[in-house]
């Protein structure tokens, strides 16, 4: 698992205010299963970064939220190993993307405004 929240909401004292810490889970894949498109944050989906000679992949629809409090309990016994700041500004991007994209595909937008204007004429 990787902590994707930024330090400030980790550090936050006000546990009202900020009582989760958000995470990326990471799962070990083979070497077989990477592919391009889903490295250096080009996939808003799946990343996938080798972290000491290991493959492992993250999918945006499995990032958790876990209180603070839980958490810390569990690195008590956890050894934490940094990412690399290329995996980092990797990481970061990847998620920005999830938000930063467009809503809906050109095809889409012209197909459904066919539709609107068709449905409010006078």
């Amino acid at each position: 698992m990787v902590v994707v929240s930024q330090d400030c909401d980790i550090a936050c004292y006000n546990h009202a205010e900020d009582p989760c810490i958000e995470l990326a889970v990471f799962n070990k894949i083979k070497a077989r299963d990477v592919h391009k498109g889903n490295q250096f944050a080009n996939s808003v989906r799946k990343l996938q970064l080798q972290i000491g000679g290991q493959y492992y992949e993250a999918k945006a629809r499995e990032t958790v939220r876990v209180p603070k409090q839980s958490l810390s309990d569990c690195l008590e016994k956890t050894t934490i190993t940094p990412l690399s700041p290329d995996h980092i500004r990797t990481l970061v991007l990847w998620r920005a993307n999830r938000y930063q994209r467009e809503a809906f595909p050109d095809r889409f937008n012209r197909l459904s405004s066919r539709y609107w204007k068709r449905s409010f004429r006078s």
